[in-house]
């Protein structure tokens, strides 16, 4: 009945993305990461999936499942250590792995991606085994389990890890079209996927200042947090003269995502594409984006953000990524502190995100492109009298991006 029911969904969902229509007569739902395991299987592929909800690993040999293990560890996502959900392939394998962030040996260990590893029961120097209910993003298993999914992995195999599925609470009913003058726009409830107002949603435009939530996803999820960079001049060279940013001074990874986030600090960004090289930054924000089904998809600058494109369909599974991935990355938009703040819990900042007052605003940013207009990514949380609602409200070519979703807004409280 479950495997009916996930092809039905398919189904509504191709259906509906032929389609451009502003109001969906039927529900389109955007499909969650366990859509992945319905082409892996059918490509009768060898894989290794990660049900995050259900704190399962399991191996599929040819498309058909072959043995299941139970997770002992994976990531809080409420502070940086979330696992990483999406498409990610074996990068490496170690007998014994060893992590400098946590100085543990990890036996058995599959890298998969980032910082981010499949292992057995890790164990200090001394031989003492690390024992937590939490993992810094890795998936930990029992050493006779990790053994086998260390046999069975072989090099560029995919590893598809499954966050949150689409929930299957009653659907959002949707009367009264509206009208919005915005070239392309999406609203779509993040929990269940249902698409609810859509224009365009499939054309890729500018992503403007929007880039700065994947690069802030990529450099978070690829450095190590407790890293310092010092600001040099070729930083701030004169087209980004800083107001924030001091030359000679060390700031760590998430100080820099203040700036970045809150003011648009473009100099911020640069600094932080420094442990890696902006080359490589760029090459990993791209598999990153294919990764996280954000399919079309076009990174290329840092300097010039309005070469960078996307669909506003891409950009929700962005704000899902980061929703149920990487929260704290929202939490600084809105100007909250988190861990690893440091010196920013004292500098005052001025939050150009339009939202960040508001209650029920839950995270986002905002943009403007010369020659296209005002664009932005907001998420917020709206109840009604059965249940709240996760609701993501993507505006890209707008003169009036506050106007047009406080319309929104008013219309869905209708």
């Amino acid at each position: 009945m479950w495997s009916l029911l996930k092809l039905l969904i398919a189904g509504l969902a191709f259906i509906n993305i032929l389609g451009e229509s502003h109001l969906s007569t039927h529900p389109l739902i955007l499909p969650d990461f366990s859509f992945k395991e319905e082409a892996l299987i059918k490509e009768k592929q060898d894989f290794i999936e990660i049900n995050l909800e259900e704190n399962k690993l399991s191996l599929f040999k040819e498309g058909a499942p072959k043995e299941t293990f139970d997770i002992l560890a994976k990531g809080n996502p409420d502070i940086w250590g979330g696992t990483p959900a999406g498409v990610y392939y074996v990068l490496a394998k170690y007998k014994i792995g060893y992590s400098n962030i946590s100085n543990v040996y990890m036996p058995y260990s599959v890298h998969f991606y980032g910082k981010y590893y499949i292992h057995g029961e890790p164990y200090y120097k001394n031989g003492k085994r690390l024992k937590s209910s939490f993992s810094g993003g890795c998936i930990r298993l029992d050493n006779p389990s990790a053994k086998k999914v260390f046999d069975f992995a072989k090099k560029n195999m995919p590893v598809l890890v499954i966050d949150q599925k689409n929930k299957d609470s009653a659907l959002l009913q949707i009367s009264n079209p509206i009208s919005l003058s915005a070239k392309s726009y999406l609203v779509a409830d993040l929990d269940s996927g249902q698409v609810i107002l859509k224009k365009s949603y499939l054309t890729t435009y500018p992503m403007g200042e929007l880039s700065y939530l994947l690069v802030a996803s990529v450099v978070a999820e690829n450095v190590d947090l407790r890293k310092k960079v010092e600001i040099t001049k070729a930083i701030l060279y004169k087209e980004r003269r800083s107001q924030i940013l001091k030359k000679g001074q060390k700031y760590g990874v998430v100080e820099l995502l203040y700036p970045m986030l809150i003011g648009s600090s473009k100099e911020a960004m640069i600094a932080l594409t420094y442990f890696l090289g902006q080359d490589k930054t760029k090459a990993l924000i791209q598999k990153k984006a294919k990764a996280i089904m954000m399919e079309n998809t076009e990174f290329v600058s840092f300097e010039n953000l309005s070469q960078n494109k996307a669909s506003a369909k891409d950009l929700f599974y962005l704000a899902r990524y980061i929703l149920f991935n990487r929260p704290p990355l929202f939490d600084i938009t809105k100007g909250e502190l988190v861990n690893f703040a440091g010196q920013f819990k004292d500098i005052k900042l001025t939050n150009q995100n339009i939202f960040s007052k508001r209650e029920d605003f839950i995270g986002g940013k905002a943009g403007f492109v010369p020659d296209f207009g005002q664009i932005g990514l907001f998420v917020f949380n709206l109840k009604d009298s059965q249940r709240s609602h996760r609701i993501v409200i993507i505006i890209l070519g707008a003169e009036d991006i506050k106007n047009e979703v406080e319309k929104i807004l008013n219309w869905l409280k209708q």
